[in-house]
């Protein structure tokens, strides 16, 4: 059935224990009709499904963000050690290369002083 563009739907088949239970916590909770009540009660379902569903994917997305994270920081902790060997062996170049000048300049100190 169709009313103002809003579907009616009507439950079937409630077992009459559950009805009255149902029917006298619309009552305690001021609801001014049963219909009323039940469409938010549904209307609360569906939006904690959603709610549960989606923060399910958002926890799913943040965990492969965190495995990507932790990936591209391991791979940075390597890079910056190769860097450090790096410049560990280009400290040992320039310490070759410092006693290479030290030692030209004796030898032109020398030679200097040979003329």
């Amino acid at each position: 059935m169709k009313k103002n563009n809003k579907a009616t739907f009507l439950i079937r088949n409630i077992p009459e224990n559950t009805f009255k239970k149902l029917q006298f916590i619309a009552e305690e909770n001021n609801y001014p009709s049963m219909n009323q009540f039940l469409v938010e009660q549904l209307e609360e379902i569906s939006r904690v499904k959603v709610l549960s569903i989606f923060e399910g994917e958002l926890g799913k997305y943040f965990k492969e963000l965190n495995d990507e994270l932790s990936k591209i920081s391991v791979k940075l902790n390597e890079m910056e050690i190769e860097k450090v060997d790096e410049i560990k062996s280009l400290k040992g170049i320039e310490d070759v290369l410092s006693k290479l000048l030290l030692f030209n300049q004796f030898a032109d100190e020398d030679y200097e002083a040979e003329k």
